[in-house]
């Protein structure tokens, strides 16, 4: 037996040098890692190294959502702790498209009825917003969710509230200031005197106040009545918009231009202007990014602020065969190198007959004045479609998948377009391999700010059955089987939760989610919320 030993052990895998062991290691995923640390307390020491921790982060980044609120660098993390935040998005990733518990949490009793909208800030601080005028911010991290309170010295609420005082409200947007430690909203009334007020809303403990403490910031008085579109803390900017004029109104109470408007981009009339209306617009870098029907517009607005500073190219995308109604956003990241600024976002639109799509686009701003213009890369990574397959591939539209916007001539006062491109350009509905007769349709949806998830709402037709469904980029990858990028794929939700009620005023009209966390939480046509957590 000794003999045998001799001749074997020069062959154990542990008698590898510890690089090549790490090297071996580094080939393997979360779950065989997990499982080759029970084998031997050799293993276990090895695999507990630091450098194979920081190589699963930085592949979880690539495609899972990572926590926002993270005030560590993951270089400054210990590897317990490096190690501890690697298995906690692994079993979120590994949850997210399972079912939920089928008795959701009712997040609270109903002030008002009906929902403008909500959006999860952080993935911890939910914001709910009604026409009546109502404004609620819940701290969504404490838990069991039963007992879910943003005030830890007790109160009668369980949310911050802030009511305006009077009805019909019509439109609001919400953001993050620059350092993420409060909201800015500003929320609108369409009746005279077409009031638009501005809070900024804590989210940290500043001084004496807690948060969820809503300070006014201002109140703006418009002639019209407008939708408001967006918010540049930064710059101090609110973006109203009326038909297909965008209003730029600076605000703040220390700014002695506060209230002075600014009325950049309006299009010359055009047949266009008929049918591309504004759906949503943001901020984007140096550029305002609007949002149409039929075309994505980026515009640069700084020179209407600082004269000296040179206009940037105005730039123009169609969309092909598609007619939007509403879009969600990711959140804008920027990156600059030696010869360019670089934007990017994701954004997923919807098509009441098609479906969902989902785009990425990249901004290119070159640094140097003699390089070449902006441009704007818009390509199609994903689609969810709503229509019968007639057959074929039904995203197989490369004309389309990857398609860089020309910048058309403009000028700094009003910029100019070309039209829209003539029907030997367009693609046919069958192109899509889709029939106009759809299966059913999406009451709502949301993109994660991170664009690594997202979620939406689908009732079938002649069914009383309103499917909660989920996609997320890690599991795009797992069918594939491969990264290798393919575009415009099927975005196959996940069905998690399913809400059947004869009663439409349970319909479920609004929906946002904690991006990596994995809580979701939907709004029904009477203003009630609901929380579908992970069934752990």
């Amino acid at each position: 037996m000794s003999i045998m030993h001799s001749e074997i052990s020069p062959h154990n895998i542990l008698h590898l040098p510890t690089e090549i062991l790490l090297a071996i290691i580094s080939l393997l995923d979360l779950r065989h890692i997990l499982v080759l640390r029970q084998t031997c307390s050799s293993l276990l020491a090895i695999t507990k190294e630091r450098s194979i921790w920081m190589a699963l982060l930085n592949i979880q980044q690539q495609t899972l959502p990572m926590d926002p609120n993270s005030t560590i660098n993951e270089l400054e993390m210990s590897t317990k702790s490096l190690e501890s935040s690697v298995r906690s998005a692994h079993r979120i990733s590994q949850l997210w498209p399972t079912r939920r518990l089928e008795n959701p949490y009712k997040l609270s009793s109903k002030m008002a009825l009906n929902l403008l909208g909500m959006q999860v800030f952080l993935d911890r601080w939910l914001l709910v917003v009604y026409s009546e005028g109502i404004i609620r911010l819940r701290d969504m991290s404490l838990y069991p969710p039963s007992r879910l309170s943003l005030y830890p010295w007790g109160s009668e609420h369980n949310d911050a509230v802030l009511s305006l005082g009077s009805p019909r409200w019509t439109s609001y947007t919400a953001t993050l200031n620059r350092s993420k430690s409060n909201i800015i909203l500003a929320i609108t009334q369409a009746l005279p005197p077409c009031t638009t007020r501005i809070y900024e809303i804590q989210l940290e403990y500043q001084g004496e106040f807690y948060p969820g403490v809503f300070k006014p910031v201002q109140t703006i008085y418009r002639p019209t009545p407008e939708t408001v579109r967006a918010l540049d803390p930064e710059h101090e900017l609110v973006v109203f918009s009326v038909s297909n004029t965008v209003v730029l109104v600076r605000y703040g109470s220390g700014n002695e231009e506060a209230n002075s408007t600014i009325m950049p981009f309006q299009s010359p009339p055009d047949l266009e202007d008929l049918w591309n209306g504004i759906i949503s617009i943001r901020f984007a870098g140096p550029y305002l990014v609007l949002f149409k029907t039929r075309s994505l517009e980026c515009y640069h607005f700084i020179p209407l602020l600082n004269p000296d500073i040179p206009q940037l190219t105005s730039l123009k995308y169609h969309f092909v065969a598609t007619t939007f109604r509403d879009v969600s956003f990711s959140n804008v990241t920027e990156a600059s190198s030696l010869n360019s600024n670089v934007i990017t976002f994701r954004l997923i639109a919807f098509d009441v007959l098609l479906g969902l799509f989902q785009y990425s686009v990249k901004i290119t701003i070159p640094t140097s004045p003699f390089s070449l213009p902006s441009s704007m890369d818009v390509s199609l990574v994903g689609v969810y479609a709503m229509a019968n397959h007639i057959g074929g591939n039904p995203h197989a539209v490369p004309s389309i998948v990857n398609s860089r916007a020309e910048p058309p001539p403009s000028s700094p006062e009003v910029p100019s377009f070309t039209p829209t491109p003539t029907p030997s350009r367009s693609i046919r509905l069958s192109a899509f391999g889709l029939n106009p007769s759809a299966r059913g349709f999406i009451s709502t949806y949301s993109l994660g700010p991170q664009g690594k998830r997202a979620i939406w709402i689908e009732r079938k037709r002649g069914s009383l059955d309103r499917e909660v469904q989920v996609w997320g980029e890690n599991l795009n990858d797992e069918v594939r089987g491969s990264g290798d990028g393919v575009e415009g794929e099927d975005m196959g939700g996940h069905v998690v939760y399913n809400a059947v009620s004869y009663d439409l005023r349970e319909d479920i009209t609004h929906c946002t989610f904690a991006e990596s966390t994995g809580r979701i939480v939907l709004g029904s046509r009477t203003g009630e919320l609901l929380l579908l957590e992970l069934n752990r």
